[in-house]
């Protein structure tokens, strides 16, 4: 998964449930883990609408605390 955050343009080429999987580590309590993804997302910006939307729906609270940050900020 590092690799993946490491570079945003890889993104495109992701299968939906690794998308799913990146934005279901929005749970991640480790503030390192939260500040990559939300990088990555926000690098993708609009194309990262449907994924955060999604993470809107989790019982997660985190999940849904931090998809609607970030959609704030796209």
């Amino acid at each position: 998964m590092r690799a993946l955050l490491a570079d945003p343009l890889e993104l495109a080429c992701l299968s939906e449930k690794d998308k799913a999987a990146l934005v279901r580590l929005l749970s991640d309590p480790d503030p390192g883990v939260f500040q990559a993804i939300r990088q990555t997302l926000i690098s993708c910006g609009t194309e990262s609408r449907p994924w955060l939307k999604a993470g809107l729906g989790s019982r997660d609270r985190l999940v849904r605390k931090h998809s609607w940050e970030i959609l704030t900020q796209l």
